[in-house]
């Protein structure tokens, strides 16, 4: 448990360095939640990750926006700031948060993955860096029509929890427009 204290009050400390008043700890810990819920709340879709998979979204949902500095990626690129030119112009902010996110997890005292086999914790860094990088805007629209153009190939993943669950809720308008992470 002090591990995990460690690593939480870590996130706490470089999302509230900045003074951002948007991208701050609180959140950090909304989107957390709201990812945890979405796995629980779409069994059908959480089904197709393994466990270790689901830890990294929720671990990359708290720390998916980890030192933000309050501006945009189209500012940093401008002002050729530093993360810009370390980044190489793509998707600064979301390298520089998945980066310190690593940074965290990388001292023994705040990391959450210790004793993880090698194997697993590849896969889980590879999974949190996928995960904050696919939360550039500028990939937003090509993802979204890419997980339209999955869920129309294969209806069956959502049909079952939305026929059973909220189908009186729901308008067929708002079930299709519904998106979510690939």
């Amino acid at each position: 448990m002090p591990t995990f204290l460690n690593f939480v009050w870590e996130c706490h400390y470089f999302y509230t360095r900045n003074n951002n008043p948007f991208h701050n700890f609180f959140h950090g810990v909304t989107v957390c939640h709201a990812g945890f819920y979405f796995l629980d709340r779409f069994p059908h879709l959480s089904s197709l990750l393994s466990n270790h998979l689901k830890y990294a979204f929720i671990v990359a949902c708290l720390g998916h926006d980890l030192d933000h500095r309050g501006r945009n990626n189209m500012f940093e690129v401008n002002t050729r700031s530093k993360l810009a030119i370390r980044y190489f112009d793509k998707s600064p902010l979301e390298n520089h948060h998945a980066a310190t996110l690593l940074t965290i997890l990388a001292q023994d005292d705040k990391d959450i993955c210790k004793g993880l086999p090698e194997d697993t914790m590849k896969e889980i860094k590879l999974n949190l860096i996928e995960n904050i990088l696919a939360t550039d805007m500028k990939l937003h629209f090509p993802m979204l029509a890419d997980f339209k153009k999955k869920i129309a190939d294969t209806p069956d993943i959502c049909s079952t929890y939305f026929t059973q669950t909220h189908h009186q809720t729901f308008s067929s308008r708002q079930r299709s427009s519904l998106t979510a992470p690939t």
